[in-house]
């Protein structure tokens, strides 16, 4: 892989995550209006309208077992992680569940591991001790937070964390399929399964709540980003960079999480965060090293 490749790679996973640090929040404004299940189907419509925009253009299905895969992959890694993801949230806050959903690096080296796909070894695991030293040290923040999730969020946590790794074992087996036309099937997908359902139950959301101006904002931020923009710079990364290389950024997240929060006035930082940040940045390099 050229140079210049792995480190498109490592810039589309880092503005990734950042994104996705930032919807933790973004899900949190709109958890005071709507549902999960809500929330969720307003993301995904307008990450969905968004890439037509982009690519006007129909995508033929490439074979049954394909769209199978792809089916799965909507299923796993969109619409179950998600739904579980917003959940936790809604049980234990932002913060608490990002420190949970941060550990899903791990979760997927021995996802890796056990498929024969990767062997772990020494470095990894050092790594990974010293990133989620690195995530508690930003999340207790000087002890400004309290850590105290309850089952129920701790659940939801390790359901999110188990979908993401098969969501990235599948993304493995369709590397070579074009980003936008994939993660635009991957939410229709999840929609067709979504609306009749949320149709009959009586939950389709309400638009006037989107008036106000963080509701709006927050929802572009889920939606057109989130929803749409990360996936595709995401399934790329892990193309240029590797599954375990780009999983790693994932330790980022609770800092960023906890930074959009003092940014907006909702939380507050310290020495810890800072310390803890350094951490996760060595963490990182010692995982990556000879990862790819």
């Amino acid at each position: 892989m050229p140079r210049h490749n792995q480190i498109t790679g490592h810039i589309m996973a880092l503005i990734t995550v950042f994104i996705w640090g930032a919807t933790f929040v973004a899900s949190d404004f709109l958890l005071d209006h709507y549902t999960s299940a809500q929330v969720l189907l307003l993301r995904f419509i307008l990450g969905y309208l968004m890439l037509w925009i982009i690519k006007p253009k129909f995508w033929k299905p490439d074979s049954l077992r394909t769209e199978l895969e792809i089916l799965m992959l909507s299923v796993f890694g969109v619409l179950v992680y998600y739904l579980l993801e917003t959940k936790s949230i809604e049980y234990g806050g932002a913060t608490v569940s990002s420190i949970l959903i941060s550990t899903a690096p791990m979760w997927t080296l021995v996802g890796l591991c056990m498929t024969g796909s990767l062997a772990l070894r020494l470095h990894h695991f050092l790594g990974f001790l010293l990133a989620i030293g690195g995530v508690v040290l930003v999340i207790f923040n000087g002890a400004a937070i309290t850590f105290s999730a309850s089952i129920a969020t701790l659940l939801y946590c390790v359901g999110s964390c188990i979908c993401w790794v098969i969501y990235t074992l599948l993304l493995c087996r369709l590397a070579d399929l074009d980003s936008i036309f994939l993660t635009r099937r991957m939410l229709f997908y999840t929609l067709i399964i979504m609306l009749p359902i949320m149709a009959f139950q009586g939950q389709i959301p309400s638009f006037s709540y989107l008036a106000e101006p963080e509701n709006w904002i927050s929802l572009g931020i889920l939606g057109i980003l989130g929803s749409g923009f990360c996936y595709i710079w995401w399934k790329n990364a892990v193309a240029q960079i590797g599954a375990v290389i780009t999983t790693n950024y994932i330790y980022l997240i609770p800092f960023i999480t906890i930074l959009v929060a003092v940014l907006l006035g909702r939380d507050v930082f310290s020495l810890s965060a800072v310390i803890g940040t350094v951490l996760i940045l060595v963490g990182i390099l010692i995982s990556n090293r000879d990862a790819a």
